[in-house]
């Protein structure tokens, strides 16, 4: 009898760690070849963010929350032609201290995403809310796939790791 009730405990337990119930959907996008997981609570917002293929929200808060933590996607034409990584870098770098005054570079160094050798950065950018910023990318072929996380600073602790799980997800199908 104490056989059966252990094999019942591990088999519900292999059913909650497996993900009954999952909180995830992906989303999918034809033209440009990706594919993403992302929180099912979060909407989806496509080509509606300037530059972006698809931009995720988070919900709100409360009624007092005035940023909504987003992670958006942009690919980016490369002019027809192949970039090093690293060039594409420090121009990405140079346009962020050009478009912010009051950027702090936190940090920078290699990552892989979409199974690929890639760079990310994280920055400060001050305002009258600080907004902290995580931005991964990668070239293939002509093009640069960028993502963005941008959170306020004080509750980038609290949705960093979701934001990671989102860009570990990330494919590039074409």
């Amino acid at each position: 009898r104490p056989r059966y009730l252990c094999i019942f405990i591990f088999v519900a337990i292999g059913i909650t760690i497996s993900g009954c119930g999952s909180k995830s959907l992906w989303y999918q996008e034809s033209v440009y070849g990706i594919k993403i997981k992302y929180p099912k609570d979060w909407t989806v917002h496509e080509r509606a963010e300037g530059l972006a293929v698809v931009a995720f929200k988070s919900p709100r808060k409360g009624q007092m929350d005035t940023f909504m933590e987003n992670l958006n996607i942009t690919v980016q034409d490369l002019g027809g032609r192949s970039m090093p990584l690293m060039q594409f870098t420090e121009m990405a770098v140079n346009q962020l201290r050009v478009m912010y005054s009051n950027i702090e570079l936190l940090d920078s160094s290699q990552t892989v995403l979409a199974n690929k050798v890639g760079h990310k950065i994280e920055y400060l950018v001050k305002a009258e809310s600080d907004i902290k910023i995580l931005q991964a990318w990668v070239i293939k072929g002509y093009k640069a796939y960028i993502i963005t996380f941008s959170a306020d600073a004080d509750d980038y602790k609290n949705y960093i790791r979701t934001a990671w799980e989102m860009i570990d997800s990330f494919q590039i199908n074409k």
